[in-house]
């Protein structure tokens, strides 16, 4: 055909291909070799070049092979060169299935065919450099027929980046942020999928966490979140990787066993207590109460299998609380002695010299192991406060005796949600109450004061003056019983002063 032959697609504004910037082209030779026709190149032709070989996102020229299956690279630009990691003009000639991952299969050889049947197409898939590695490609492709020959230009950027990226963000969206765990929301999705007859017998394990309420209370939400993450670790560490573990709730957990029966979940519920036993350095030791349920019956409602191990997990956290708490108990005690420097024998001499004074107070026997109870744990929140100022010798700072005085709400946080030390938690809150009102932490007035804290106040003093500080000497028994007289009815009830001295007058080793 001559040079003026009419344009097979006529340019218009809505037009998102070539034909914006191609000029008329002859429709008997195919338009790579319009490109490089030998004659004096036209205005609009040097700007389609330009255009085509300075783009900043990969182009290419397809031609559909005669079996549909594949196509041929006519031409590419130089950013399709770099993207890919060929030399300028080696793609030219290729097939296009080599720079398409997993190109051997059917589906892959039915996008290409499918794409030249559209006019206009946009998708993302996966290709592949000179060197082997895969790259996630948007790409457009605009579609021409010229006489019978079937031509493309594809448009390509990479968005590998972009993917890894969105990959995150999607794991992120199925993770706890705290723990690492799967959420809630992810394990509702993988109980539907694993579901099924082929993966019975179906376990599932609940689990909570025994004093995470005392841990964020008493020791802040910091020492809550390390026991939180500390648990997830167990928990992990004594699965297996197909497992699922989630974080079911604020301090619950929840496990999803596929094809293992009762017997192996009861296995790994021994497993994860003894990792808990294992976990030490912490200011709390690791607890956990578990209950389970198995699905072995494809007609089983899953629903009620997750049921069934809340109501026995709940029902082995009831069993278990007393021994649990006795647990913690022990070891925040122990904490406090070490911090305290105090000596079981020292501990037990003024055990006996609370007995004795609850004995002068006519207090029941019940009431009298309270009190014995609360000389061992009314300083309790001190385990919080750090031993440079505890022991310090020089006079704190205001800073300092801020933190000193934080340690009876940290204490009745400590003791409030133990059942053992519960009916004490008053008195160890307001055990350096005055009973002018000039104390702390609430400023309590006289018989506002729970009796038992302020029967610990005058045990607690006398027991610094006759052990001393380190910054006071230690008195002897006549001069501490001179000070708690001269600061009866200031710091001490006048009552329980004269009541302690009498008992004091009785126990000659005091």
């Amino acid at each position: 055909m001559s040079e003026g032959s009419e344009i097979i697609r006529e340019p218009n504004e809505k037009d998102t291909g070539m034909g914006l910037f191609w000029p008329n082209p002859p429709t008997d030779i195919g338009w790579v070799s319009y490109i490089r026709h030998a004659r004096t190149p036209e205005p609009r032709e040097e700007k389609f070049k330009a255009l085509f070989d300075n783009a900043l996102d990969p182009i290419m020229l397809l031609e559909l092979t005669p079996d549909h299956r594949d196509a041929i690279i006519l031409e590419s630009n130089q950013a399709a060169s770099r993207m890919y990691g060929y030399n300028e003009g080696e793609l030219k000639g290729s097939l296009f299935s080599k720079l398409v991952s997993d190109c051997n299969s059917e589906s892959c050889r039915d996008l290409i065919d499918n794409s030249f049947k559209n006019k206009s197409i946009r998708f993302e898939m996966t290709n592949l450099t000179k060197q082997g590695q895969k790259i996630d490609v948007d790409t457009s492709i605009q579609f021409f027929h010229i006489k019978e020959k079937e031509v493309a230009i594809l448009i390509s950027r990479n968005i590998t980046k972009k993917k890894i990226e969105e990959e995150k963000i999607r794991i992120l969206s199925f993770r706890d942020g705290l723990t690492g765990l799967y959420n809630r929301g992810y394990f509702n999705e993988e109980l539907k999928r694993l579901n099924t007859a082929r993966q019975l017998p179906l376990s599932i394990i609940v689990s909570d966490l025994n004093g995470f309420k005392l841990a964020n209370d008493a020791f802040g939400h910091k020492e809550g979140d390390r026991m939180l993450i500390r648990t997830a670790g167990v928990l992990k560490n004594s699965c297996r990787k197909e497992d699922i573990i989630a974080r079911w709730g604020g301090d619950e957990f929840i496990i999803l066993l596929s094809k293992t029966d009762y017997s192996k979940t009861k296995q790994l519920i021994k497993r994860i207590k003894e990792g808990c036993q294992k976990t030490e350095g912490h200011i709390l030791k690791l607890s956990i109460s578990m209950g389970s349920a198995t699905k072995t019956d494809p007609g089983e409602n899953i629903s009620k299998i997750l049921r069934r191990a809340e109501d026995r997990m709940y029902k082995n956290k009831v069993l278990d609380r007393k021994n649990i708490y006795s647990a913690i108990l022990d070891t925040l005690l122990a904490k406090l002695r070490n911090k305290k420097k105090q000596s079981k024998a020292q501990i037990k001499d003024l055990e006996n010299l609370a007995e004795s004074f609850g004995k002068k107070m006519r207090f029941s026997q019940a009431k009298t192991k309270e009190l014995m109870l609360l000389t061992s744990i009314y300083d309790i929140g001190k385990i919080t406060i750090p031993n440079k100022i505890l022991r310090k010798k020089e006079r704190l700072t205001s800073e300092e005796w801020e933190i000193i005085k934080r340690h009876p709400e940290i204490g009745y946080h400590i003791s409030e949600p133990t059942p053992q030390l519960l009916n004490l938690a008053d008195a160890v809150l307001a055990h350096h109450e005055w009973w002018d009102g000039t104390g702390y932490p609430q400023r309590l007035k006289g018989k506002e004061i729970p009796v038992m804290a302020r029967a610990v106040a005058i045990l607690d003093a006398y027991d610094a003056m006759r052990r001393g500080s380190p910054y006071k000497k230690k008195l002897s028994k006549g001069q501490a019983i001179e000070e708690l007289r001269r600061y009866s009815g200031i710091q001490f009830d006048p009552r329980l002063v004269k009541k302690f001295i009498s008992a004091l007058q009785k126990n000659k080793g005091a």
